[in-house]
This record gives C-alpha cells, structure tokens and sequence, in this order.
C-alpha cells in the first residue's frame, strides 16, 4: 500500500504528465490550417442527418429499422452507401447499437 506521501506525489506527477500533453496537442493544433481545424471539429452532416431522423423514430417507437431509415434518409437526398457508412461511422463513435439484427438505437 502507498504511503500517503508517495500517493500525493504519482499524481503531481501524473498531472505535470497531463499537462505537457495537453500543451503539446495545443501547439500541434495551433500548426494546423483553418481548413484542418474544420475537418477535424466539424461533424458529419450525413451522420447528423441519418442520427436526426433515428431519434425522431425512437420517440415513436422502440427500436428502429435499417430498411426505415434507408427510406427514410433517401427521401431527405442520401445515397445507401452514404447512409450505411454513415450508421457504421455512427456505431463505431458509440452513438449507436445494434440491439437485434438489422435494427438500431441510439445511446
């Protein structure tokens, strides 16, 4: 068992540790374009959209449909291959999950 001196000082340590981290991710994204801050920052807007009409359905229903939200999504202008990249790059940011095949629901 650490001794309460020794605890105090792993974590000064762990936060001056936090800090140069912090700091440098800081100076990396001051280096970086408008352009690169954008594209870094800015979400999806397909990802947004197929997200959108998800939690509009939920609040109707329990879980929604992939075949709901291909209709869905192709009536506001989405390709399927945008949508089903869309739902994976969405499941794998933990925004969703797959309770049964083939439906959907939000976290």
């Amino acid at each position: 068992m650490l001794l309460e001196k020794e605890h105090a000082f792993l974590m000064k340590k762990f936060h001056v540790e936090l800090k140069k981290i912090d700091k440098e991710c800081n100076k990396i994204y001051c280096k970086l374009s408008d352009a690169e801050k954008d594209l870094i920052c800015k979400k999806i807007p397909e990802e947004e959209k197929v997200l959108e009409i998800i939690k509009k359905e939920l609040e109707f229903l329990d879980m929604v449909s992939h075949e709901q939200i291909l209709e869905l999504a192709k009536k506001q202008g989405l390709t399927s291959k945008k949508i089903i990249q869309s739902l994976d790059n969405l499941q794998n940011r933990g925004l969703l999950y797959r309770p049964r095949h083939g439906f959907y629901k939000t976290i």
